[in-house]
């Protein structure tokens, strides 16, 4: 494959990548949209199940049953809840705390995953990337 032929290939795909990238990007922003909207009515929804004792019943509709739901969720494992815990089982010993969170800390494994980062251009005035 010559130089050429290389370049072109390069020069396309990286211009379908990009192009890839702007649909993407304006499609998120539209599901963005349209989960703020979802978001409100879920709560106008519930807000009436909720008045109207419908918490228990499942509402059937030609395309789905929608039925309020409940879930219970533990909070998350973050670094100040970790340690809190931890103090309170060591009766407040913070040497031993920190000995444990150092050994944990650098026991964790590094892993590399490259990707493509895009930047916006900086550009100094009349100056483009444009080489077509």
């Amino acid at each position: 494959m010559s130089q050429s032929q290389v370049s072109t290939d390069f020069k396309n795909a990286l211009k379908e990548f990009i192009n890839m990238k702007q649909n993407i990007k304006g499609g998120q922003q539209q599901i963005r949209e349209w989960k703020r909207r979802k978001e409100i009515l879920e709560k106008q929804i519930m807000q009436f199940m909720e008045k109207n004792d419908l918490t228990k019943k499942e509402i059937n509709t030609p395309v789905m049953s929608i039925k309020y739901h409940v879930a219970k969720r533990k909070s998350g494992c973050t670094q100040k809840h970790i340690k809190h815990r931890l103090l309170t089982y060591y009766n407040g010993d913070e040497t031993k705390v920190n000995e444990i969170w150092k050994f944990v800390q650098e026991g964790r494994s590094i892993t590399e995953h490259p990707s493509l980062r895009t930047l916006e251009p900086v550009y100094s005035e009349g100056e483009t990337d444009e080489e077509d």
